[in-house]
């Protein structure tokens, strides 16, 4: 999941630190919708909407 996110933005132009940002926040509101829901398994379907916009934001940090 990750990988492909981050392809993604990275083929739509995005920069590497645009990119990792988006896709911390994305996986981070499919676990959200996971544990809300209560399921085992990802809830990616549920959280197609918060992945295209993420409602939280996570800034890169280089090390």
């Amino acid at each position: 999941m990750t990988s492909g996110l981050l392809l993604v933005k990275l083929l739509q132009g995005a920069s590497l630190r645009d990119a990792l940002e988006h896709v911390t926040a994305a996986v981070y509101e499919i676990m959200l919708a996971t544990k809300n829901m209560q399921e085992y398994e990802l809830q990616v379907v549920a959280a197609q909407d918060r992945i295209a916009v993420p409602e939280h934001c996570f800034s890169a940090t280089r090390l």
